[in-house]
Order: structure tokens, then sequence, then C-alpha cells
């Protein structure tokens, strides 16, 4: 294997984004209307169906909105949770195989794929990783599960953080992925961090700032955010 480990986890973050953004694409073409319309057409349904064969598919309701949920196994319970800006799909490549061992759920989480996009709230509430946190233990109380497995990447990842927070009775073990601690890395900011993350410093604008001009062209929007995320190595600041 060629170059440096940091050369060859930057490309590798560099092609999970360019992977990201496709499967952004075609989500957004899929669920569009998700929103007005929660109940996904059977021509929607069927990539899930083609690369989870065999899982059951089902719209759970929790104290918030509606998880799309994936399930398949009947052994220990695992729950699979995506990051940003994925779905459910970023785990077609192994959740059939942990499916022959596990009892597998693997959902949307809130605001993404074909789960609900209930409002923010005042201070964006809804959408927050407590809140988020909460789902997930919604669909595995739904499905029978009081304890179980998590494994999570990135913005899932934060999600599991919390729920090991809230709910430690919960989570029997945790496997987090690819992802920093929010608060260090705001702590250790400097102008290069500060550059190349500025859609961190402008998402957390009051609303509806942010709001506004992402509406303006939200198709400008990410492809400026994915084209920047493909091409920036990461500056992660120093420990302190």
């Amino acid at each position: 294997m060629r170059g440096t480990p940091g050369e060859i986890d930057r490309d590798r973050r560099r092609f999970s984004f360019a992977a990201a953004f496709t499967l952004a694409a075609a989500q957004l073409s899929l669920t569009a209307s998700a929103s007005a319309q929660p109940e996904a057409s059977d021509d929607a349904k069927a990539p899930t169906d083609r690369l989870f064969p065999g899982f059951s598919t089902e719209l759970v309701h929790t104290g918030g909105t509606t998880i799309h949920a994936l399930r398949k196994g009947t052994g220990r319970p695992l729950l699979l949770l995506h990051g940003y800006p994925e779905t459910h799909l970023t785990w077609r490549k192994i959740a059939p195989q942990l499916a022959e061992e596990f009892s597998v759920v693997v959902p949307d989480l809130r605001g993404y794929g074909r789960s609900g996009r209930p409002e923010g709230g005042e201070r964006h509430e809804n959408y927050s990783f407590r809140a988020m946190a909460q789902d997930q233990v919604d669909i595995m109380r739904h499905y029978g599960h009081k304890r179980f497995l998590v494994v999570a990447h990135d913005r899932g990842a934060r999600v599991t953080h919390r729920l090991c927070l809230d709910h430690p009775e919960s989570v029997e073990r945790a496997c987090l992925m690819d992802i920093a601690p929010t608060l260090t890395m705001y702590q250790g900011t400097n102008q290069e961090f500060a550059t190349s993350y500025m859609w961190w410093f402008f998402l957390i604008q009051a609303y509806p700032l942010p709001e506004h001009m992402i509406g303006l062209d939200p198709k400008f929007y990410l492809q400026k955010v994915f084209e920047d995320l493909n091409k920036t190595p990461e500056p992660y600041p120093p420990t302190r």
C-alpha cells in the first residue's frame, strides 16, 4: 500500500464523501415528496429491496416522528446508524451478512432518507442528538429489544454517544466510527480549521439565517458543500 497513513486516510475520506454525494443525490430523487407522502412507492422501494434481500421495511412511530427502518435476522439485536449525509443504504454491503448472525435493525435517522421530517422547533430540539437517540430506543423497543449492540458512523456515532449517556441500560456495547468530539474540535479551532470547516460555523448561526440562505438555492449549496468536502484535507486541530 502506497502513501503515508495520513494520505491514505485523506484519500479514503475523499472517496467516502464522493460516494456520499452520489447516495444523497439518489435519495433526493427517491424522497423528494417523502414529508408529504411518507409511504414510499414500489419504484422507490426497489433499490432497498434489491440491496437488502429478505429485509422487512416499516415506518415505526416514535415519540416525535416516524422512522423508516429495515429489519432481518434472529440473533442478538444489532442497531446500525448511518452518518451524514447518508441513509440506511450506507450499510448495504455488510447488513445482509450481519443478519446471518444478528437481529439487524437499519433505520434512517430523522430528517434523512424516508424517515419523518418534523419541524425543528425554536431551538432545533427536534433534531438534537437527544431526540435522535430517543428514536433509536423507541425503534428497538418496538421490535422487542430492551438491550442491544450499536455500530454507528459519523452523525450516527454522535447519536450513539447521546444514547449511551441517556440510556446506558439499553446499550450493551457500542462501536463509534470515523468521528471526533465536536467540543474538542471547536476548542482547538484555528484559521485553517475554520476555513476548511466553514459549514460548521455557518450552520450554528441562529434561525432563520442558515435556513433562508440554503433555501434560496439548495442545489447549489449541496454541490458546493460536497465539492469542498471532497477536495479539502482533514485539518484536525492539535490535541490540547
